[in-house]
């Protein structure tokens, strides 16, 4: 993982040229991140279901299992964590600066989606005052992400339109974390709904590439609303999505 970062990092220093290889490197270490959080969840039930034994027998293995299994756990988790700081960490002090210096605004929102992604990913195994460190810097990278796409940054970066892919993936994650993170699900959805809106609008302007991504996020989007709001979103599915 970290070796994958540090050559993102040294691709950035070449200009825009490469920003679909930066990203297209990237994704993976994005997903790889995500996938090594499931087995803390779904291992437990299989070791569950093969610790006991006959009835009667001591429970002196079972114990023992136990203990074994949480050292693992725990051992799992701090290997997940330092990963997933150490790319924080490079996305902070190599990636996005090189992305501005670039003034590749589709670069500067993807790492800062990457960040807001990342932290949320750690909020699984923190609790107290580190849990709260944690929200509040995810909600920060993904506040500043988007508005960078939706107004730009002078000097730095140019607004992406309501329907650009990034746009739109950056506004479907930050509602998501709103949802499920900071319970706040009336302001959730007010997000995704209005960033759907504006989408609309603009999709028929995209080309065929970013057409078939802005559609399959603003799908995403529809099903979120959907599931969140129920029968109360009729007015708003009129746009059809293929797919």
């Amino acid at each position: 993982m970290l070796h994958g970062m540090f050559l993102l990092g040294h691709i950035t220093m070449f200009g825009d040229e490469n920003a679909k290889l930066i990203r297209s490197l990237c994704l993976p270490l994005h997903m790889h991140a995500l996938q090594r959080g499931q087995p803390f969840t779904i291992l437990p039930f299989s070791i569950a279901s093969q610790s006991h034994g006959p009835v009667g027998a001591p429970r002196n293995s079972d114990i023992g299992k136990k203990k074994t299994y949480a050292n693992f756990v725990f051992n799992k988790v701090e290997e997940f964590s330092i990963m997933v700081e150490e790319a924080i960490f490079l996305i902070e002090k190599v990636l996005l600066p090189n992305c501005h210096r670039t003034h590749n605004t589709v670069n500067v929102v993807f790492f800062y989606k990457c960040k807001g992604d990342f932290l949320r990913y750690l909020l699984h195994f923190k609790s107290g005052e580190p849990k709260n460190k944690l929200i509040r810097r995810s909600d920060k990278a993904y506040v500043y992400g988007y508005r960078i796409a939706q107004k730009g940054e002078m000097g730095l970066a140019e607004p992406l339109i309501p329907s650009h892919p990034m746009r739109l993936a950056i506004s479907l994650n930050y509602s998501v974390y709103l949802y499920t993170v900071k319970k706040e699900r009336r302001r959730a959805a007010g997000h995704c709904k209005q960033a759907f809106d504006a989408a609309v609008a603009w999709v028929d302007r995209l080309s065929e590439d970013n057409y078939a991504d802005a559609t399959h996020l603003m799908k995403q989007m529809r099903d979120n609303l959907n599931n969140w709001l129920g029968q109360d979103l009729s007015s708003l599915i009129t746009f059809s999505i293929t797919g």
